[in-house]
């Protein structure tokens, strides 16, 4: 099994809409910032959704959300775990065959 690092989407950063108003320079400088800050390959995504952990109503964002390659770490973590799951997978299903046919007789 030939594992590859995945690109993973993570948000940096969430504006409130209010920062997102003013005039069309002043909005440019914002973005413009915004580009120094992540990059221009960062995006602007509408979240309509989103909630405060102390708020139970949406309080509506824009986030700023890159992608980046997996780390090292986050790698070797993510494919030993796979490969966990994959060995109890196999046990439970090799338990499970073994009382199956316990129960159903060899044939």
């Amino acid at each position: 099994m030939i594992s590859k690092k995945k690109i993973i989407t993570e948000n940096v950063e969430d504006i409130p809409p209010y920062e997102m108003e003013g005039t069309l320079a002043n909005l440019r400088d914002k973005i413009n910032s915004l580009i120094d800050l992540y990059g221009p390959t960062a995006r602007l995504e509408w979240n309509p959704n989103f909630y405060h952990a102390y708020d139970r109503d949406p309080s509506p964002r824009f986030d700023i959300q890159r992608t980046r390659e997996e780390t090292d770490e986050e790698y070797e973590k993510r494919t030993r775990l796979e490969r966990e799951d994959k060995k109890a997978r196999e046990v439970r299903d090799r338990a499970e065959f073994e009382r199956l046919k316990k129960v159903l007789g060899e044939k």
